[in-house]
């Protein structure tokens, strides 16, 4: 019966440690640009953000906005950074433009930072947002709701283009701390990640590629066309 209480009680400690540093999470969320599908506000915490491009003419833009939690009882954050990079399918269709960081952090880098070798390290993936950090002061940015980067976000309509663009973050050793030095665990859009390893955080970003009403209509035509030929 003591044993049983002591692995009780061992438990409840365990839990409230994690509960004191599983409250960190990343997360974008985006406004569709006119005569783009979706529109509104979209993303959420712990969501992959999940866009939607007609293949018709002219690129999708949305404004994304990058957010920081910060739990109520989560050690201060020092500093952050990352990367956001494009699949090796997307090179030349997806962009990123007008980024600049916004928040409570004081001290940035160059976001659109390019190192000769990193679409070669990368397997040719675009480099989106690369070698972004930004620092706050000793006290760091404690609990709350943080808006810390925003930038616009292009797909180029290629016709036909029917394939999922899929974004992936990158999270570099020591690139995100606490005012401790150390950050245990964060959320990136519904990804754990040990931010203290180092890692890809899988996708934060998809793009849905969609053909246009009338591009619907020329494939049902073909599809009947095919269906009588064969008969």
């Amino acid at each position: 019966m003591k044993v049983a209480r002591v692995l009780m009680v061992g438990l409840a400690v365990m839990s409230l440690s994690t509960a004191a540093n599983g409250a960190y999470s990343v997360w974008w969320e985006a406004t569709a640009g006119p005569g783009v599908p979706g529109g509104g506000s979209l993303g959420g915490p712990g969501e992959v953000l999940k866009l939607t491009c007609d293949v018709s003419p002219g690129p999708c833009t949305w404004t994304v906005k990058m957010f920081l939690e910060v739990g109520p009882t989560d050690t201060p954050i020092i500093g952050w950074g990352h990367d956001l990079l494009g699949s090796p399918a997307d090179d030349g269709k997806v962009a990123v433009t007008n980024a600049f960081y916004k928040g409570p952090f004081t001290t940035f880098s160059n976001p659109f930072g390019n190192p000769a070798n990193f679409e070669a390290a990368f397997g040719g993936a675009p480099d989106l947002i690369i070698n972004t950090f930004a620092a706050a002061g000793a006290a760091g940015v404690g609990p709350g709701v943080h808006n810390i980067l925003e930038f616009t976000l292009e797909k180029d309509k290629a016709q036909p283009d029917f394939n999922v663009s899929v974004i992936t973050s990158t999270v570099n050793f020591g690139a995100w701390a606490d005012i401790n030095g150390s950050v245990p665990n964060i959320n990136f859009a519904g990804n754990a990640i040990d931010a203290n390893v180092g890692a890809a955080t899988g996708t934060v970003i998809q793009i849905n590629n969609i053909p246009e009403p009338g591009t619907v209509a020329l494939l049902g035509l073909g599809a009947i066309a095919l269906i009588r030929r064969r008969r």
